[in-house]
């Protein structure tokens, strides 16, 4: 985005992963760029395979950090 963006705290992010193409152990995945972030999203949830996934808020962004169980 080349402005400004606002993250709802009740705002659900949710992730499907291909469970036929394995992710590995750790991977972090960029999720939203801005100028700038304000906000924190309410919760992300996963579909497909047996991952975990934990946001990681910047000033500038969001990325999703995804872990096998």
């Amino acid at each position: 985005m080349s402005g400004a963006a606002t993250l709802g705290r009740d705002s659900v992010l949710e992730i499907r992963l291909d469970h036929l193409r394995p992710h590995g152990r750790h991977a972090t995945v960029p999720v939203i760029a801005a100028r700038r972030l304000r906000g924190r999203i309410g919760r992300v949830k996963v579909h497909g395979g047996a991952y975990h996934a934990v946001p990681v808020h910047t000033a500038r962004g969001l990325s999703v950090r995804i872990t096998a169980r």
